[in-house]
């Protein structure tokens, strides 16, 4: 949960179109808990989001949306949207 609130709240989402907002978060859960397990147990265990743990998600995120936003060809959409 702490990670949509973070992909949420830091913008990570405001390139990818309403109708895609499901299999973003699905897929970022299913790849967030092979790829970020230790920070996921770190913090439900201490219950502290450290700054460790904020930039491991932000350069997770980032790697994550990106080839997200490639494999469904949004980047021409997200180029269309903004003439």
């Amino acid at each position: 949960m702490v990670l949509i609130l973070f992909t949420v709240s830091k913008g990570f989402l405001d390139t990818i179109p309403l109708n895609y907002i499901a299999s973003y978060e699905e897929k970022l859960i299913h790849q967030s808990h092979t790829e970020l397990k230790d920070v996921l147990f770190n913090i439900s265990t201490t219950k502290d989001l450290t700054k460790e743990d904020m930039d491991s998600f932000t350069t997770f995120l980032e790697t994550f949306t990106k080839k997200f936003i490639d494999d469904n060809n949004l980047s021409m959409l997200n180029k269309e949207v903004s003439k």
